[in-house]
């Protein structure tokens, strides 16, 4: 059966007493956008494990190419926790959840936390101000996260695993704490938008690279790329290539048999070990 229609009922009936939407266990079918429009509180499910082999909780599984959820562009403090969208029936360009917005706008002081996105084309793509992402797995995506114009956005913890891109990230002081990223088959992060000016912190972050050519992690056009305690695992060469970066530092970084590609550079503090 197609859930979509009950559970926009309930995201609508949320909105006029401004509540929480709770899904409970279960799988759902979606064949068009739900959108998320404030003032509800939340978006909440029934758990969604941080394994990536168990799927109980809640899970919805959009049809078609639009994203499963969409964020309506007015929706300050949003909120989507505990849930799983599997993508296995979506086309390959499907996204799990959308921030809507012209770069100029989009919602600000969002929470997306203990959330699985797997086998969708972006798990989520976002875009908005001061915004926490929570223990999120991405899994076997084309990219697991991708933001865009952020500002003041934090991830922390959270697994990107098996998808082409973990995580493609544009804006100014956007963190990144304790997060894995690894065995992503283009490439952990990248960051190329050069019009954005990209202002990105990493802390205790881990890499890992399985496949031979494919680099670390990309950043072209950036204002400044700190990386500060992280561990970067790799029996290959694998790179971290910087192009035309204004500032890069790397600090208390154990880099291994990786390699690090500077040009056009040229304000580099590289303490790596």
């Amino acid at each position: 059966a197609d859930d979509t229609a009950a559970i926009q009922e309930a995201i609508d009936q949320a909105k006029a007493s401004e509540t929480f939407v709770v899904i409970p266990p279960g799988i759902y079918k979606t064949t068009a956008p739900l959108t998320y429009r404030v003032p509800i509180h939340g978006f909440v499910g029934a758990g969604s494990p941080g394994e990536s082999t168990q799927l109980s909780g809640t899970q919805l599984r959009p049809e078609g190419d639009g994203p499963c959820i969409e964020i309506d562009v007015d929706s300050d403090y949003w909120q989507i926790r505990d849930i799983t969208i599997n993508g296995r029936n979506a086309d390959a360009s499907a996204i799990g959840i959308e921030s809507a917005g012209s770069p100029a706008t989009g919602a600000t002081r969002y929470n997306l936390r203990d959330c699985k996105l797997i086998n969708l084309g972006t798990g989520a793509r976002l875009r908005g101000w001061i915004g926490t992402i929570d223990n999120v797995f991405a899994l076997g995506n084309t990219t697991g996260l991708h933001l865009d114009y952020a500002h003041g956005v934090q991830v922390v913890g959270g697994e990107y695993q098996n998808n082409s891109i973990g995580i493609n990230a544009n804006g100014s002081c956007v963190s990144f704490h304790g997060t894995v990223i690894e065995g992503n088959s283009s490439a952990c992060v990248v960051s190329e938008d050069v019009s954005q000016d990209s202002t990105l912190n990493f802390s205790g972050v881990y890499f890992e690279q399985s496949h031979e050519t494919a680099p670390f992690a990309r950043f072209n056009g950036s204002r400044v790329v700190s990386m500060f305690g992280c561990y970067a695992s790799t029996n290959n060469a694998n790179a971290f290539e910087f192009e035309n970066v204004k500032a890069v530092r790397n600090s208390a970084m154990y880099a291994g048999s990786a390699t690090f590609l500077f040009t056009n550079c040229p304000n580099i503090i590289n303490d790596t070990l």
